[in-house]
């Protein structure tokens, strides 16, 4: 017997707070051990390069992994080959922005006068 709809939506907000729950107290952990490990100006380069890097993400993220969670597939098949489709999709995308900042580390780096 399948779950109501008020158990599934109540499942799934729950499923996804937890998520932001956690992707932050890991941001968290991983900044408190930074922050032990480098220097003032590493860790602010660090920062820096981690901002980059956020906002590349966001300005080219497609949203083909919510157009999954709407899309009522046939079979298991049909869903696997749009996973493996949105994964192959994704893993390009990341691909291109690492091969964008490694282009640009150089010139960046000459603009701000360090290595």
């Amino acid at each position: 017997m399948r779950a109501s709809l008020t158990d599934r939506v109540r499942s799934g907000v729950a499923l996804s707070a937890a998520s932001a729950v956690l992707t932050q107290a890991v941001g968290l952990a991983r900044s408190v051990v930074l922050a032990r490990l480098l220097a003032p100006d590493d860790y602010g380069l660090f920062g820096m390069a981690l901002t980059v890097s956020g906002a590349l993400t966001v300005l080219t993220s497609f949203g083909l992994d919510f157009s999954l969670v709407a899309r009522k597939f046939s079979g298991e098949g049909e869903l696997e080959k749009h996973l493996d489709t949105v994964w192959t999709a994704e893993l390009l995308r990341k691909l291109l922005l690492a091969l964008l900042v490694l282009a640009a580390a150089y010139p960046t780096a000459r603009f701000y006068g360090s290595a």
